[in-house]
């Protein structure tokens, strides 16, 4: 395609004088071609395709190939010259990877399609059986990033980001058609870091706005790229001092690029190179301090080789300033500056950082502040650590707390007490919490805690962290939040599913779940395999390979199968006295090449061993094809390792 639009045999479209032409675009398995609509231009293009298939086998599908011309040419011309391309004529493109590239009110067909994939998405899941933990880890990975593709060229207004965050908020609340659970915690909150006292949600729009961004970024840094070259070429005009201000003419999608750029345009920053693209008055870079000089861009006041001069620095700047400069590292490559954005750390841009400062909720009071990072990382069950997130929120739908939303429901405690259902009650002052607490093994009894209620208590437990030691903080904070979580459990049995106020039961709920616990902590002492420590490869092991008298290490290879686990083992061994001694092992499925498997091995111990030694090895083969092979060839550059063809016969040592 390049080449026919050297020799002028197609004219691609340009979108712009100062823009490049383009007549085609790869993608993962289509093409996009742009050329004049045009009997000969559509001659060339059928005789390329044409080739292409002869030489790589790949032809053109002409049953899902379209065409679509501009409105310049009738309905009759375009039938005639799609002839000859032999595809469709349509008047729209259709989707492509699931969206609309093409037609009008792509922008809002496109928040359409997000809905419905949204909605059907968490349709096909059975939502009632799940709890909302499980409900959560469904949102965030799975509903969340359904709409990232599509926002890469599109974008979502309010009432479309709205409408998505409505979606994701009614099924974490289980607000489906014949059940409206109440949400008793914002979705702003929800959407909160979870080190902040939120799960993590994205908020959609916030999302698209990001998204966006990564575009801007691309086009004001990315001089090189297509999507830069096309977008300046047109809207260059709109670009001055880092500030993107689009026409009314101009296209929605940079409109909206423009628009969500400001996260970008105002954290950009310089990395010094060669000082040749940054000039002394770019607003992104130190102002001068005087301005009696002649020097217009920074790398006029370097030294080649990459240092400063000095002289030069001291006419421009000043104090502060001016040990800034000296103290900045210069290349001494000649590499080019290049823009940066200030908010990461290697000066690229990140979607997810930008997502988090254009989501950053106003600080919460303080009688919520917790340091949640520990309730994450407690060893619960995670609906236990969920209901308290939702407690130290004042999230739990308790009585009192309905009636005070507009609810007309009974205030009192389901347990039978005659004092309104709050949370210092139920977990507290309840006549059936009091008997739980002190009928466990703990032998609480809540009288001694003070007036401060069980969420302040945890809360506080969770700020001060473990001064005690991390088993003492464990055996007291455990206990707690386990049992609170089976007195909240047995009041909603009793309300829901007819149960009865069972002390007992609520404590063998949570003792359950302790228990399970506690197994597991002494799962090490009781079956070997938990004793294993992770896997780390050893780079060198001195004892089993050096040897203090001998200069030589002579080393032989060996392979062996087993039928019943269906893998083999690849070995390396040194020959100790009698005993062989194994050094480098490989376990491979059983399909494994039996050369294959000994080279790799070869590789493994060379990559551990053998380019950090200067003793000499040896490596006896017992195979003639490789040891041919690695003895006729450098084995990488390692001057001290030779190979040799082993006898036949060894046997694998230890199998």
């Amino acid at each position: 395609m390049i080449k026919a639009q050297n020799d002028r045999s197609i004219q691609g479209v340009k979108v712009a004088r100062a823009a490049p032409a383009i007549n085609h675009l790869l993608y993962a398995d289509d093409v996009l071609m742009f050329f004049k609509a045009t009997k000969n231009s559509c001659a060339v293009v059928h005789n390329i395709v044409q080739k292409f298939g002869t030489m790589t086998g790949l032809w053109m599908n002409h049953q899902k190939s379209e065409i679509q011309f501009s409105p310049n040419i009738s309905h009759h011309g375009g039938n005639i010259l799609a002839k000859i391309i032999n595809c469709r004529h349509v008047d729209h493109l259709s989707k492509y990877l699931g969206g609309f590239i093409d037609g009008p009110n792509t922008a809002r067909r496109n928040a359409s399609l997000i809905l419905d994939n949204m909605q059907k998405k968490l349709a096909g899941w059975k939502a009632k059986l799940l709890s909302q933990a499980a409900r959560t880890t469904l949102i965030k990975a799975v509903v969340s990033a359904i709409p990232i593709y599509h926002l890469q060229h599109t974008w979502l207004n309010r009432s479309q980001a709205n409408k998505c965050d409505a979606t994701m908020r009614k099924f974490f609340w289980g607000q489906w058609e014949e059940t409206k659970a109440p949400p008793m915690i914002s979705w702003t909150r929800l959407c909160a870091q979870k080190r902040e006292g939120g799960l993590g949600f994205r908020q959609m729009s916030k999302l698209s706005e990001a998204l966006l961004a990564k575009q801007g970024w691309r086009i004001l840094t990315l001089e090189r790229s297509l999507v830069s070259q096309i977008f300046m070429g047109k809207y260059r005009s709109s670009v001055e001092n880092y500030n993107l201000t689009p026409k009314t003419s101009a296209s929605p999608l940079w409109k909206k690029i423009c628009q969500a750029s400001k996260i970008v345009t105002e954290h950009m920053g310089w990395r010094v190179g060669n000082g040749e693209k940054i000039n002394l008055y770019d607003s992104k870079w130190i102002p001068p301090d005087s301005h009696n000089h002649n020097f217009t861009t920074l790398g006029e006041l370097m030294i080649p080789g990459g240092y400063w001069d000095r002289e030069k620095v001291n006419q421009v700047y000043t104090g502060r300033n001016r040990s800034f400069i000296l103290d900045t590292v210069v290349s001494r490559t000649q590499v080019e500056d290049k823009r940066i954005w200030t908010l990461t750390c290697n000066g690229e841009f990140n979607v997810k950082k930008a997502y988090q400062v254009l989501s950053t909720e106003i600080p919460r009071q303080r009688q919520y502040s917790c340091k949640w990072n520990r309730l994450w990382q407690l060893p619960l069950p995670q609906k236990i650590i969920h209901f308290w997130w939702k407690n130290l929120n004042a999230g739990l739908p308790l009585r009192d707390t309905l009636v005070r939303r507009g609810y007309k429901i009974p205030t009192t405690c389901p347990f039978g007490c005659d004092t309104p259902e709050t949370e210092i009650h139920i977990f507290k002052q309840c006549q059936f919490a009091k008997r739980v607490w002190f009928a466990s093994r703990w032998n609480i009894r809540t009288e001694h805690i003070g007036n401060q209620s069980m969420s302040n208590w945890i809360r506080q437990l969770l700020n001060d962290g473990h001064p005690a030691g991390q088993n003492h903080y464990h055996n007291l904070i455990l206990p707690l939040l386990t049992i609170c979580w089976s007195i909240y459990t047995q009041r909603n049995e009793i309300l829901f599913q007819q149960g009865k106020a069972d002390v007992m039961e609520c404590l063998h709920r949570a003792y359950r779940v302790l228990d399970a616990l506690q197994h597991t902590k002494t799962l090490p002492t009781q079956d070997p395999f938990f004793k294993c420590d992770i896997p780390r490869r050893q780079r060198r092991d001195v004892d089993r390979l050096e040897d203090p008298h001998s200069h030589h290490l002579n080393l032989f290879c060996q392979w062996t199968q087993d039928s019943v686990k269906r893998k083999k083992v690849f070995g390396i061994f040194r020959q100790h006295t009698d005993n062989p001694q194994p050094v480098c092992y490989l376990v491979t499925d059983w399909d494994q090449d039996k050369r294959l498997g000994l080279l790799r091995n070869i590789r493994n111990f060379l990559q551990s061993y053998g380019t950090e030694s200067s003793t000499s090895i040896t490596i006896n083969i017992p195979d003639t094809l490789i040891a041919n092979f690695m003895a006729s060839n450098s084995i990488v550059n390692i001057s001290h390792v030779t190979t040799t063809i082993a006898r036949r016969g060894l046997s694998l040592p230890g199998l």
